[in-house]
């Protein structure tokens, strides 16, 4: 809002565990919608655990238009990380 931004191409979280209030918080209705969302979704439930948090986020995030890409095991073939998710917005 601040700097009139347009277009966001890819937004990276990686918080240890705070990427689930950082993207819940966002107000896609409001705000730009990036293009592509990679986050850590390795602790978002707890220590190395996936759970309500994540499907809950996921949720939100196929309900602004977002589809999983890449899942964390393909990403990590390509040289990310195995508790990394990329969501891509399909309009």
């Amino acid at each position: 809002k601040n700097y009139q931004l347009k277009d966001i191409y890819l937004l990276k979280t990686d918080a240890e565990g705070m990427d689930y209030r950082i993207l819940m918080n966002y107000d896609f209705s409001k705000y730009v919608k990036p293009m592509q969302i990679l986050f850590e979704h390795n602790h978002m439930d707890g220590t190395f655990t996936v759970g309500k948090k994540y499907q809950s986020l996921m949720s939100k995030l196929e309900h602004f238009g977002y589809k999983m890409v890449i899942d964390a095991n393909n990403y990590y073939r390509l040289g990310g990380s195995k508790a990394d998710t990329l969501m891509e917005l399909h309009i």
